[in-house]
């Protein structure tokens, strides 16, 4: 089942109406996990996604271009584009819209389903037991649509201090959030704290710009790739406040989630860049 509205927009730019980034822990089955995806924008278009459990240091991340993406949810009989997808997945991250969640299976747990539904002798899984599966599942009326991902084992992160940082900006969120219903603060004083955080991220810029032959490790990439981010939400942001002087509480909320994004990502940033110079040194 093709839905024209997919259909169309197939021969749109799949980047016309994305985030490019987002990141949120969300409990499966009474477990803690930290999900975040994020648009690679380079010569091919690229969405990248990352599970790991706020307990661990283990990582699950995958790569998956527009013609990856749009042919798995054709085979699921319920086609989506690309872009649609991206956004469904994000509000799913987000929760924001209770069509759509989220699971995370093992490759058992999958062997498991698969062999009760053919009624088969169990098989060995070793090859895969390292794999996880991000399944997106769409509630639509009388049906339920999966949509699964799969996610190659990562390793684990270099150092524990990580996962404490996480923690640390989990804790930070949660009570920037807890604030939002009360913040009064008016506009101009919010552009003037966005500003801030914009030359913030101009320092980090050229701070990777200027880092040594290790540039094109994985982890000075990830951080390239969400300074990218930041910038085109910053620019986003700014022509909006150019065009209105007046701004309605929900345009207030807006603001205030940016400016929570880049704490955030500002915290990520001087993280990595601290363990990438201790590397160096």
């Amino acid at each position: 089942m093709i839905d024209s509205t997919d259909r169309s927009l197939m021969s749109q730019n799949p980047l016309s109406s994305l985030k490019h980034y987002c990141i949120n822990e969300i409990y499966i089955r009474n477990h803690p996990d930290i999900i975040s995806m994020f648009i690679q924008n380079s010569e091919q278009i690229q969405l990248e996604i990352l599970v790991q459990p706020k307990e661990s240091v283990d990582q699950w991340k995958s790569s998956f271009n527009v013609h990856d993406i749009e042919k798995m949810t054709e085979k699921t009989g319920n086609f989506k584009s690309f872009n649609v997808f991206v956004d469904m997945l994000e509000d799913a991250i987000n929760q924001k819209n209770s069509s759509v969640s989220i699971d995370l299976f093992t490759s058992d747990d999958l062997e498991f389903i698969r062999k009760k539904q053919e009624d088969q002798k169990k098989t060995s899984t070793t090859k895969l037991s390292n794999k996880r599966y991000l399944i997106l599942i769409y509630n639509v009326e009388y049906d339920r649509i999966y949509y699964p991902l799969s996610l190659r084992y990562y390793g684990r992160s270099d150092t524990l201090v990580l996962i404490e940082q996480i923690r640390q900006l989990t804790a930070e969120n949660e009570l920037l959030k807890s604030r939002l219903g009360s913040c009064t603060n008016n506009l101009e004083d919010s552009h003037e704290e966005y500003s801030n955080l914009r030359k913030e991220n101009d320092n980090y810029h050229q701070q990777l710009l200027f880092h040594d032959g290790k540039e094109k490790d994985l982890q000075v990439e990830y951080l390239r790739q969400m300074i990218r981010a930041n910038e085109y939400a910053l620019i986003k942001e700014r022509i909006n406040l150019q065009r209105t002087k007046v701004k309605t509480n929900d345009h207030y909320k807006k603001l205030n989630n940016q400016i929570e994004f880049l704490k955030i990502s500002e915290r990520q940033l001087k993280l990595k860049m601290k363990n990438l110079t201790n590397l160096n040194l």
